[in-house]
């Protein structure tokens, strides 16, 4: 004998899992691409000093560099599975995480467009090879789902 509203009942907290699950995925993706544009503005201050300015404050801009490129990292992951996670549920979000996804991608398209990131990424890349391959899977992952993103708006577009 079937017995529905346990079946409902099971349903529901899948769905639940699920939005709770692009909640936080959405937190850590904003958190991370908010700390990247706070961060840009301390990498160009730092960069913009002079030698002796950077000695008399005790600031290392190999330090700000590495870790800046580490963040950019992380935000990486952090939007590649965001967008994993989109995708598996039919290529949108219900209710305004959708907007709020938009508005990510916006947010990480700026922050991922500046000429800062990729010259960190490079330098960081250039000190450590270990870190240079977890870099370039990154990157590719994140290319593979930007490519699946970036066609299917296309194809809602038209």
């Amino acid at each position: 004998m079937r017995q529905p509203t346990k079946g409902a009942g099971v349903q529901r907290m899948a769905q639940e899992k699920r939005q709770q699950a692009v909640r936080l995925g959405l937190k850590r993706a904003n958190t991370s691409a908010e700390g990247l544009d706070q961060q840009i503005v301390r990498y160009l201050e730092v960069a913009s000093m002079g030698r002796l300015e950077r000695w008399q404050k005790g600031i290392d801009l190999d330090l700000v560099k590495v870790e800046y490129s580490q963040r950019v990292l992380g935000h990486l992951n952090s939007m590649t599975n965001l967008m994993k996670m989109r995708r598996s549920s039919g290529n949108k979000f219900k209710k305004l995480y959708e907007f709020d996804f938009q508005n990510l991608m916006r947010k990480s398209d700026y922050v991922l467009a500046v000429n800062t990131t990729r010259t960190a990424l490079e330098y960081a890349s250039a000190q450590d090879s270990e870190f240079a391959a977890q870099a370039e899977k990154a990157l590719a992952e994140y290319n593979q789902e930007r490519l699946h993103f970036d066609a299917k708006m296309i194809a809602f577009n038209n």
